[in-house]
């Protein structure tokens, strides 16, 4: 199905690449403790876009419905009116759309924090958590850091 808007992809595809950046700081010893993660991580790579878009593609499968019918639902429960012009009512929406991707990620990968716990329900399947979906582990979407020195 997969018909992403960039707002959505753009906030799934950070939190799930600021999530493996910050996993492997850890595990070589950095302390993330009182830090900005989003700030701190170096750009989104193209592989977490690709990964976020697999998982959109899976939430889009689960739900029966487009992306954008699936955040234009969150948005009217969020409060933005339907009766706003479209071009208003989107370029009103940029910031929650990629808010909402990165909630939303943050919850299919099992870390406690979801877009519910600050924005009103509306009807939404969540799909398994990640791996159960087949997509990367964060060690394969960090890649191999000696490729990189």
């Amino acid at each position: 199905m997969m018909s992403t808007t960039k707002g959505f992809l753009t906030g799934a595809a950070r939190a799930l690449w600021v999530s493996a950046w910050a996993s492997a700081q850890e595990e070589d010893g950095v302390s993330m403790s009182g830090m900005d993660l989003d700030e701190c991580a170096p750009p989104t790579p193209n592989e977490a876009l690709i990964e976020a878009a697999k998982w959109i593609g899976a939430l889009e499968a689960v739900n029966g419905k487009h992306l954008a019918r699936i955040e234009y639902e969150g948005l009217i429960a969020d409060g933005y009116s339907s009766d706003e012009s479209a071009s208003d009512y989107w370029v009103g929406a940029r910031d929650a759309r990629y808010a909402m991707g990165h909630g939303l990620m943050l919850e299919a990968m099992g870390h406690g924090a979801s877009w519910f716990d600050d924005h009103p329900r509306f009807e939404l399947k969540m799909t398994t958590r990640l791996e159960e979906l087949g997509l990367e582990e964060e060690e394969e979407l960090m890649g191999d850091e000696d490729e990189k020195e």
